[in-house]
């Protein structure tokens, strides 16, 4: 602890206290009779809530120099009451919380949906308070496109043909990257948003109320970097082990000081928007990826952290399974590796995985048909000749509130940086050798039925082994631009 909170906590004495505080400091060391398990565990309860609404206090007042000490009190102490009774709630039986369903309630206004993200017209996609997973294949771009994300949401700009509701804070837990390769990517993602446009900006000056970029002219440049200073958190943990809950379902110390940075931060009236966690597999039990239950219970862990009052929603980066890489399936909410409990918890999947176009370039060779080389050859042309292999789809593959189904095309550009890259051309593109490469693959399929039925038997029994297996991969993933 800092001299500056030593010197507060000096000055937090008895004087400053209300009587019911004093009684209830009193109450935790004053009936020296032998107390049972249950007492002592009710007695430490009592002093921990005590010891957290102090550190809270504290807190709020180094986030606000010139809040006063009794305001401060006042909102840590009311801040430990609000966390006391979503306590007494998440205990509560089921008697407790079943409700007549009432006229009164059926009558009142119910407060509208909220959003992070909507899809650029007004319609919400991404809601507030909710757990969400984004999948996709390892070295695919996830946790890139999560750092953007990021500095998005942190300057009100749009992501991924997504826009943000309002710039928002977050929370960023990278189990995989050091702390370096974490501000690496932001600082890409900062530089993008530093060279848009002036018509593509959103003027942060409307983000930061009464301080100084609201009173002097200050360059689009060094309003980016101010909105990504106060919003933005990160937490490398890189080697550090971080799992949430044990194989039991009971929290982890990681969780508790995880859930406690998080209320502390909105007791200090900071509260994040966002909290990203990424992967899936450094925060999950091992059971969770092949146990229902264990999935379940990790789920549930994850609904927790958005219990604030400002509800934040939580981001999950999660790996795609082995079996959808190569199919149709990739693009499907079946994706996610591990559990199905684990994405039908979920409110919303995104899953990010190689565009049709990437998937045909990748697995064209010698042996494809001349029609879809001309095809490829053609839609490279009409994409000014970029490299096919590394558009990108973004797809809301779950959304449980609003209908999903939303899918962006995007780039990886020479820096690493992932953009939008919607367009006509592009979807033209993407049909036309969608229909060229079903027709080749068809052809193939049926050669190959052909081969198995010759009289060479050794040879027809491999390939009538090979046309028993269905449709390949690419007539799968291709399937879907049919329409």
């Amino acid at each position: 602890m800092n001299e500056a909170a030593n010197s507060d906590v000096e000055a937090f004495d008895e004087d400053d206290m209300t009587q019911e505080e004093v009684d209830a400091v009193s109450n935790l060391g004053g009936d020296t009779s032998p107390m049972n398990a249950e007492q002592i565990n009710s007695q430490r309860r009592a002093l921990e809530d005590l010891v957290r609404s102090a550190a809270e206090a504290l807190a709020a007042m180094h986030a606000n120099p010139s809040q006063s000490l009794e305001e401060a009190k006042v909102k840590a102490i009311r801040f430990t009451a609000e966390r006391a009774t979503r306590k007494a709630d998440a205990a509560a039986t089921f008697s407790s919380r079943c409700e007549a369903l009432s006229v009164k309630a059926l009558e009142s206004e119910i407060p509208a949906r909220e959003y992070i993200l909507t899809n650029g017209q007004g319609v919400g996609v991404l809601s507030r308070g909710i757990v969400a997973f984004l999948s996709a294949a390892g070295g695919v771009g996830k946790t890139t496109l999560l750092n953007q994300l990021a500095v998005a949401l942190a300057t009100g700009q749009a992501w991924c043909g997504f826009v943000p509701t309002k710039p928002g804070r977050v929370l960023l837990a990278c189990g995989e990257e050091e702390r370096l390769e974490i501000l690496r990517q932001l600082k890409r993602a900062v530089g993008h948003v530093q060279q848009l446009p002036s018509d593509k900006r959103t003027d942060l000056r409307t983000v930061y109320g009464s301080i100084a970029v609201d009173k002097h002219p200050t360059p689009w440049e060094r309003q980016v970097l101010l909105a990504c200073e106060q919003r933005i958190e990160i937490v490398p943990l890189h080697g550090v082990p971080c799992q949430l809950i044990d194989e039991s379902g009971a929290e982890t110390p990681f969780y508790s000081d995880l859930r406690g940075h998080i209320e502390a931060a909105e007791a200090a009236e900071r509260p994040f928007d966002l909290i990203v966690l990424d992967p899936m597999s450094r925060f999950a039990s091992p059971e969770a990826e092949v146990d229902n239950h264990a999935a379940t219970d990790f789920v549930r862990a994850l609904e927790r952290l958005t219990f604030g009052a400002h509800r934040p929603t939580v981001l999950l980066a999660a790996h795609t399974n082995k079996s959808s890489r190569e199919s149709a399936d990739a693009h499907t909410t079946g994706a996610t590796r591990g559990a199905s409990a684990l994405t039908d918890g979920a409110r919303l999947v995104f899953t990010l995985a190689r565009d049709v176009l990437s998937f045909a370039s990748s697995t064209l060779s010698e042996d494809s048909s001349p029609s879809l080389h001309a095809a490829l050859a053609q839609a490279k042309a009409l994409v000014n000749n970029e490299d096919l292999s590394r558009y990108l789809r973004l797809t809301v593959t779950k959304n449980n509130y609003v209908p999903g189904g939303y899918c962006h095309i995007l780039y990886r550009e020479d820096s690493g940086f992932i953009t939008h890259r919607e367009s006509t051309v592009h979807r033209e593109s993407a049909k036309q050798v969608a229909m060229i490469a079903k027709a080749a693959e068809s052809a193939e399929q049926s050669r190959i039925k052909a081969l198995a039925s010759a009289p060479r038997a050794s040879r027809g029994g491999k390939r009538q082994a090979n046309a028993e297996q269905g449709e390949s991969p690419l007539v799968k993933i291709l399937a879907e631009e049919q329409g």
